[in-house]
């Protein structure tokens, strides 16, 4: 009979404990997990979307060039300009004088791609959101110094041929470069990929 009742108590006691685990594992796994904390990649998601648009602008801009000089700025540095920094860099030596062709508004942009202006040409491709909408080729400058009044007379708009595919591949990789007053630009390299592999 004791012994009946011990077994009894200790088959209760087991049970008991083994109830309480399961509802412990239950309560625990409905308990809602940690909500990721979303804003944390927020700062370098915007900063690396940026840097996208501005790689995207700067390809095409090279696309053209070479489209429309019938050679591919391999060795150029591109760098694009977007509304926001377009007041700040007017007093820019190299990039103002192109800057100073079109008034600042929103959706506007322009790639410029420089190498050395004393010695090589200069270019620069405007666009109106992402279309481009013209495109200036200058000649190599007298004392390296890009004048306004020769930017403004070789502007020209973008024809369909210059948005073809073109036969070489262009790479693009980032660049450094700062304004006059210090400012780091995004910037990027571009290089010859060699013939394009076409279907």
């Amino acid at each position: 009979m004791y012994m009946i009742s011990t077994v009894n108590t200790k088959l209760r006691v087991h049970f008991i404990f083994a109830w309480l685990l399961i509802s412990a594992m239950a309560f625990a796994q409905n308990q809602p997990s940690a909500a990721p904390d979303k804003n944390k990649n927020e700062p370098q998601k915007e900063e690396q979307n940026k840097k996208n648009e501005a790689q995207s602008f700067a390809m095409q801009a090279a696309r053209i060039i070479s489209n429309a000089q019938h050679k591919t700025p391999a060795g150029y540095l591109a760098i694009p300009v977007n509304q926001k920094d377009w007041a700040t860099l007017l007093k820019d030596k190299d990039l103002g004088p192109f800057l100073k062709l079109k008034e600042p508004k929103p959706n506007l942009s322009a790639v410029v791609l420089i190498l050395n202006p004393e010695e090589s040409a200069t270019f620069c491709v405007y666009f109106d959101d992402v279309s481009p909408i013209g495109m200036v080729a200058l000649p190599p400058a007298p004392g390296g110094k890009i004048d306004a009044g020769e930017v403004a007379k070789a502007y020209k708009t973008v024809s369909k041929d210059m948005l073809k595919e073109g036969d070489e591949e262009l790479l693009l990789s980032d660049g450094e470069v700062s304004s006059d007053d210090g400012q780091p630009l995004v910037a990027f390299n571009i290089a010859s990929g060699g013939k394009s592999k076409k279907n």
